[in-house]
């Protein structure tokens, strides 16, 4: 440091106490000075005292709002927690949703393919019931002459065996005829002129029943010219294979028929003499007996 700056700086120093000299003699010199001191001292008291207030005030706001920033900063830890799990959520919510919109579309497009099938299902069974309304009628066709088949078959089956049996029946008859021939060339005359050691005219003509009976005409057939017919009278009434039943329709006579098969309630036979312009019908009376 030069002389000049040393010198300069006490002149400062100077310059200062002078004025500081005269600032106080000017300011002792007003009258008011003490007062306005005391005061001056009396505001700044005040205003410390105010500021004091207003710190301990500000101090309380202070606390209160770190108190209420550490309690909103737990607040929002607590709500990003809250929204974290959220978005979690939502995360897992939209996976499961685009796990549904898939499985949707997959079972659309299932029950697009199940509906394309259920039509072509539909078309084929329309198809498939328009043929069988087509053929039933060939069926009921079919069916009604299998059954007419089936009751020819059955006619000529009993056809067959009545035949068999007027054969075996002529067959014992020419056995029987030939015996006669034979017993009358011997000179044994013990069935010579007895028409009933025939069978053979024992089938046409039929024997009566030992007592009485009377029953009804239940069933006529008409095959080959010849008239079957069942009646309601059967073993039970004493009547068997063999056995004539005459049949009238009131006091008018129809017609006889000659059993060929007996059951306890029924039985069933042929028609061999019959009134010339009659025919045997349902519920015709049936008669036989001794003597008839």
């Amino acid at each position: 440091m030069n002389i000049l700056t040393k010198i300069f700086i006490v002149l400062q120093l100077v310059f200062a106490l002078v004025t500081a000299v005269v600032v106080v003699m000017f300011a002792y010199k007003q009258p008011d000075y003490r007062s306005q001191l005391v005061a001056a001292q009396n505001a700044q008291i005040a205003a410390a005292a105010a500021l004091t207030v207003q710190e301990t005030e500000n101090t309380a706001l202070h606390n209160q709002f770190t108190a209420s920033q550490n309690q909103s900063s737990q607040e929002i830890s607590a709500l990003s927690i809250q929204l974290a799990a959220l978005q979690g959520q939502l995360a897992d919510a939209n996976a499961k949703l685009s796990q549904d919109e898939a499985q949707n579309t997959q079972q659309a497009n299932s029950i697009t393919d199940l509906t394309a099938t259920v039509h072509s299902l539909q078309d084929i069974l329309a198809n498939q019931t328009n043929q069988i309304d087509e053929l039933r009628p060939k069926l009921l066709g079919y069916i009604s002459q299998n059954a007419d088949l089936n009751r020819q078959l059955t006619e000529l089956t009993n056809d067959r065996d009545e035949a068999q049996k007027q054969i075996e029946t002529l067959q014992e008859s020419i056995s029987g005829l030939s015996q006669q021939l034979a017993n009358a060339k011997t000179g044994n005359p013990s069935s010579a002129g007895n028409p009933s050691a025939s069978p053979g005219v024992t089938g046409i003509i039929g024997t009566p029943t030992p007592v009485l009976v009377n029953g009804s005409v239940e069933n006529v057939a008409f095959y080959n010219g010849r008239t079957y017919v069942s009646t309601s009278l059967g073993s039970k009434d004493g009547v068997s294979v063999g056995t004539r039943l005459t049949i009238y329709r009131g006091q008018t006579y129809v017609g006889d028929l000659v059993v060929q098969r007996v059951i306890t309630n029924e039985s069933m036979g042929v028609v061999t003499l019959q009134n010339p312009g009659e025919t045997v019908r349902i519920n015709d009376l049936v008669m036989s007996g001794p003597g008839m």
